[in-house]
């Protein structure tokens, strides 16, 4: 959803939603959690590290699709300095990531 709307992420990320749904939400996600074993103040931080990883990588994008990447100094495909590090995209490291994190958090597990 930040994805398809880039104007909105800035404001997603710098306002925090308070609202009745979204507090539900949270509570939802954390009672989720700490009925898989881990503790609620565990919980409350991995929700909150995946909400701020989700919304970093919005931040990118969003910086890229508004105009970013025509300002850019990366080299294009097949240009003398292009190497490994341009090779990879922005949208493609998400998954890894969020991988890695999960995978990480059970050693938070009860």
């Amino acid at each position: 959803m930040l994805a398809a709307h880039p104007h909105a992420v800035p404001i997603f990320g710098s306002r925090p939603v308070r609202s009745a749904k979204a507090i539900a939400t949270g509570d939802r996600a954390i009672e989720f959690l700490r009925d898989r074993g881990f503790p609620p103040e565990i919980a409350l931080q991995m929700t909150r590290a995946l909400r701020d990883y989700t919304i970093g990588h919005a931040m990118g994008l969003a910086a890229v699709h508004l105009g970013a990447q025509r300002r850019s100094r990366k080299p294009k495909r097949g240009t003398p300095g292009y190497g490994p590090l341009d090779a990879v995209g922005l949208e493609e490291h998400f998954d890894l990531g969020l991988a890695a994190m999960l995978d990480g958090f059970e050693r938070w597990r009860r």
